[in-house]
């Protein structure tokens, strides 16, 4: 199919879910256009990732990239005997490669390397890409439709890009009156509507945040971060989580400037602000607000060690050493330039964040 077919169809199965159920939430709206199991924009099908897809991720950008946080990976490996590395949404693969080849040259590769992928089509992209990796190291590799339970896992959980693609609430507050965000549609074409909300976990969390009083703000939050954080505590034994995505702390994410939200899409490499049109073609994304992370993360038991910017992180993991090392096969200036771009502040250095957790 088509992307625009595809489009159609989710169009018509969510104008015909409205019908029967009635608006619905921003939230689902989001779980529906992103993972509709048929559908869904990272189940369909089409290309997301890369130059023929709708937006570039940074193991895409550069190798050196996944090296480094291969050598983040291995701190924990060392700490901690007989371990293993879980990385949650994997993407083509690219980093997953990365990060076993660069183990593997450091002789440390992990006990296991965990993918949870829920798209069936994104692990089959996966599983080409990690094709080129040698027998002995691919053996370890598993991709898990679940986290494991009973508290077993022992090692380091990687997360890249994955907490902005989670399904986000919208609201609209003005002078202590807090509306929640909905969808439905008028004829076929899906509209936006607010309503007063009855939903109190939204209004606590709302009442929370440190909103202007004088600003009408038309924003979002995302209220599965503290279940989906608790999830991970217990599956976790002993060992680290490491988030790299973009986002802000509380200040700026609410910041009166900003009282439109950070809700938007990437549609073949350009921004999209409507996210109603071209459901399943187009993916939708909010950045993260890392303060929310950080106090959910330490109000289910794990302690906040380290946040970062992207640029500050990739310092420490010597990006640049490895630049200036890199095979000389490779066209140097294209991968410097990668690295500025990884690295710049008005680029992705400031703009991507990285949170270590550890339990």
């Amino acid at each position: 199919m088509t992307r625009s077919t595809i489009s159609n169809l989710l169009t018509d199965w969510l104008c015909q879910h409205i019908d029967t159920h009635g608006p619905m939430s921003l939230a689902k709206y989001m779980q529906h256009a992103l993972y509709h199991p048929e559908l869904g924009y990272y189940q369909n099908g089409q290309a997301v990732f890369g130059r023929e897809g709708d937006y570039i991720t940074a193991p895409l950008m550069s190798p050196l990239f996944s090296q480094c946080v291969a050598e983040r990976c291995l701190a924990t490996l060392k700490r901690i005997p007989k371990s293993s590395v879980l990385e949650l949404g994997a993407g083509t693969g690219q980093m997953a490669l990365g990060i076993l080849l660069e183990l593997d040259r450091l002789d440390h590769l992990p006990e296991q390397y965990l993918i949870l992928e829920p798209s069936a089509f994104l692990q089959h992209r996966q599983q080409e890409t990690l094709t080129q990796l040698p027998e002995d190291i691919s053996k370890r590799v598993q991709w898990i439709h679940s986290l494991p339970n009973d508290n077993s896992f022992r090692g380091i959980i990687v997360g890249n890009e994955v907490i902005d693609a989670m399904p986000v609430h919208g609201f609209r507050h003005f002078q202590n009156e807090t509306e929640e965000l909905h969808i439905t549609h008028q004829n076929g074409v899906l509209e936006k509507i607010y309503r007063p909300c009855d939903n109190e976990h939204l209004l606590n969390a709302v009442n929370a945040l440190p909103l202007d009083p004088n600003t009408c703000y038309e924003s979002e939050i995302n209220l599965w971060i503290k279940p989906w954080l608790k999830s991970l505590y217990a599956c976790l034994n002993q060992g680290d989580v490491l988030f790299i995505d973009y986002g802000y702390l509380n200040k700026e994410f609410y910041h009166p400037d900003r009282a439109k939200g950070t809700l938007r899409c990437f549609y073949q490499h350009h921004r999209v602000d409507d996210y109603l049109t071209r459901p399943g073609e187009q993916d939708i994304t909010a950045d993260v607000n890392f303060t929310h992370l950080g106090d959910s993360a330490s109000a289910v038991g794990f302690q906040v060690d380290r946040y970062q910017t992207q640029a500050a992180f990739l310092m420490k993991q010597h990006i640049t050493e490895r630049l200036a090392t890199i095979p000389d096969q490779i066209d140097y200036q294209k991968a410097a330039q990668a690295v500025k771009q990884l690295m710049l502040p008005h680029e992705c250095g400031e703009r991507f964040k990285v949170m270590s957790l550890s339990k």
